[in-house]
């Protein structure tokens, strides 16, 4: 393990981009923070292991800071593996980006044992298609301006607390010129608790649903308000299992559902040609056949 007294900086004016592969091992920076990125370039987060079981971790307790701060708006952060924690709780952070830098994550684990996993201050693009974010208490992801998180894939994003602010949260106090939205195409946004919620979005914020498979499920309610839906059809439940579905989703019904689960739009298929039915006398209880030729289709029909 390595021990950090001081931050590893990135300067500002540094446009290199570079990757630090923790190889299985634990960087510890104690109470201060890990990383400071105020670079222009792209420093991607790997671990060449493909366990997770290299670490980055601390227990930097100022909300103002994290265990990775980004402070440039043209640099960026990747994460492809390894774990990054913070175990302080309480107004901690994880990753904290000031200043709009965007930050995609596609593998790895990155837990807060008590406060935001990811907070995102002024715009950028979060994007998790990969890996798990999870948080014991408070938000997983918390958006105070304007920016997009964008969901797919395999990931999971979690919460175990009753946090009013929800699993994913859309702060509602920023201007209507600064808007934060959340486009989900695949993956699970989850709040275990029986009083939580997955996703919370004040009234100038926008959620929306693409063509893909994703569950969105809560103890209390799955989302505040309802998405925009694009190509997809809707499960909703009144059960945090997803048991006993509604016969039809009703949008202005969303915080009633506990369960919504998302999956791509199929519409359905157009069958074209002729059909010659065999039987040209047929009397009661027979069975009839028939093919179907011409158009796209080939084939027997039964009636």
């Amino acid at each position: 393990m390595t021990s950090l007294s001081q931050a590893v900086s990135i300067a500002n004016g540094n446009n290199t981009s570079f990757t630090l592969d923790l190889n299985g091992k634990t960087v510890d920076s104690l109470g201060n923070i890990a990383i400071t990125h105020e670079g222009t370039g792209m420093l991607t987060i790997a671990d060449s292991t493909n366990t997770n079981l290299g670490k980055i971790t601390s227990r930097m307790p100022s909300s103002d800071h994290g265990t990775i701060v980004l402070y440039n708006r043209s640099g960026g952060l990747t994460i492809t593996g390894g774990t990054i924690e913070n175990t302080l709780g309480g107004g901690s952070r994880v990753i904290h980006s000031r200043f709009g830098s965007n930050l995609s994550i596609s593998g790895g684990k990155l837990e807060s044992h008590g406060g935001v996993v990811i907070l995102n201050a002024d715009g950028g693009i979060v994007t998790i298609s990969g890996g798990e974010v999870r948080t014991t208490d408070s938000m997983a992801v918390y958006y105070l301006g304007h920016g997009k998180i964008i969901v797919s894939g395999d990931s999971l994003i979690t919460n175990e607390h009753q946090y009013a602010g929800g699993t994913i949260y859309l702060h509602h106090l920023a201007t209507a010129t600064a808007l934060a939205s959340l486009e989900i195409l695949g993956g699970t946004i989850e709040n275990t608790h029986i009083n939580g919620n997955a996703i919370e979005a004040g009234a100038n914020r926008n959620i929306a649903v693409q063509s893909g498979s994703s569950i969105v499920k809560g103890g209390s309610h799955a989302m505040s308000k309802a998405p925009t839906l694009n190509n997809v059809t809707v499960t909703a439940s009144v059960y945090h299992d997803g048991s006993h579905p509604v016969p039809t989703y009703l949008p202005g019904d969303i915080t009633t559902y506990k369960y919504l689960q998302f999956e791509p739009f199929i519409a359905p298929s157009t069958l074209t040609g002729t059909a010659a039915i065999s039987n040209t006398t047929p009397r009661i209880g027979d069975v009839l056949s028939g093919s179907l030729e011409g158009g796209n289709n080939t084939g027997t029909l039964s009636y």
